[in-house]
C-alpha cells in the first residue's frame, strides 16, 4: 500500500533541503507545535501553500451563478441544484433513482453533490427544508 500523499511531499521536503531540517520542522508545525526556525525556514512558504491546498474545497462540477436558481450552487450546465439533488437521497432516493430524475447528471456529478452537502450541511438542510415546506403548503 502506497503512503498517503502527506508523507510522499515530507519526504521531499527533507530531500530538498537536508542541511537544516526543515522536514522535521514541518512534521512539529503539522502537530501543531511549531517550531522557531520552520518560520524562518526556505520551505516554510511551500508547506504553507500545501496547507492552503488541503484547506480548498473546489468542486469540478459544481457553479454559483448570480441570477441563475437564486444563487444557488448548481451543477454546472444545468439548472439543477445541489439541494434538489440531496433532498432526494435524504427522502431514500437512490443514486440511480436521483439519476433518472435529472437524467442529465451523471453519477460523478450526484457523487459532489454529496460531497457539497457534507461540506455545508447547515446551508442544504435549511434549503431541503424551505423547498419541502413550499411543496406541502
Amino acid at each position: 500500500m502506497a503512503p498517503p500523499a502527506r508523507f510522499a511531499f515530507r519526504l521531499t521536503l527533507s530531500e530538498a533541503s537536508p542541511r537544516c531540517g526543515e522536514a522535521v520542522h514541518y512534521q512539529e508545525a503539522m502537530r501543531g507545535g511549531g517550531h522557531p526556525l520552520w518560520e524562518k525556514s526556505p520551505c516554510a512558504r511551500v508547506g504553507a501553500h500545501y496547507g492552503e491546498i488541503m484547506q480548498a474545497n473546489t468542486y469540478r462540477y459544481l457553479v454559483n451563478l448570480p441570477g441563475v436558481c437564486s444563487g444557488q450552487t448548481i451543477v454546472e450546465g444545468t439548472r439543477v441544484g445541489v439541494h434538489d439533488v440531496v433532498g432526494l437521497i435524504v427522502n431514500g432516493a437512490a443514486i440511480e433513482d436521483v439519476r433518472r430524475s435529472f437524467p442529465a447528471l451523471t453519477k460523478a456529478q450526484v457523487y459532489e453533490c454529496l460531497a457539497y452537502y457534507e461540506d455545508h450541511r447547515t446551508e442544504i438542510d435549511a434549503l431541503i427544508a424551505e423547498q419541502m415546506s413550499e411543496a406541502l403548503g
